[in-house]
């Protein structure tokens, strides 16, 4: 398990804001070509760049011991996950509302958060949770506004909220040792 107990250091702080933009760089780089490329190989861009870049976080990790270059390379690999999210449910025009394909991709970044042990991936999973909790809560409260963004019925934001919920309460258990000592005791 990785240990990224002095993660908020200059050095780490330049690589997670390296991350990002290489992330958002991608997503960009697509976006604005995103009508003359082919369907094909709009699906083998999203697999591969989030493939690659997980993959390479991984093997910088655990052959070079880079932690921090490692989980910046897979942070930036679950940004383009979340992008691709998106973006297939566009290409194949799937009933994809936005606060569903967040909690996909808090799914994705939620195991990943878990199987790095990485409070950074786990902090970003839990902050994608609520914006896709909110989302459904503020669509299941306001009926018009349920009609103009045609969300699913009341009993699929239902389901999907205490799942929501269910999965919070694990990851946060599981990151219990993490989370400073006065907030503990919520948990």
């Amino acid at each position: 398990m990785i240990q990224d107990r002095h993660f908020w250091t200059l050095t780490n702080i330049i690589g997670l804001l390296g991350a990002v933009l290489l992330g958002f760089g991608v997503l960009s780089l697509v976006a604005s070509n995103w009508e003359v490329i082919p369907d094909p190989i709009k699906l083998g861009v999203v697999v591969v760049v989030f493939s690659t870049l997980e993959l390479v976080g991984f093997w910088v990790i655990e052959k070079y011991k880079l932690t921090t270059l490692g989980l910046s390379i897979v942070l930036a690999g679950l940004l383009s996950y979340g992008g691709g999210i998106f973006l297939v449910g566009q290409i194949f025009n799937l009933p994809l509302d936005w606060s569903d394909g967040l909690f996909y991709w808090f799914l994705g970044s939620g195991a990943v958060g878990y199987l790095y042990n990485s409070k950074i991936i786990k902090y970003l999973s839990l902050a994608i949770l609520a914006v896709a909790v909110g989302g459904h809560a503020i669509s299941g409260m306001f009926p018009y506004f349920n009609r103009i963004t045609n969300q699913y019925s009341d009993g699929h934001t239902i389901f999907l909220l205490s799942i929501s919920t269910i999965l919070t309460i694990l990851l946060a258990k599981q990151s219990r040792r993490s989370i400073p000592t006065e907030f503990q005791h919520y948990l």
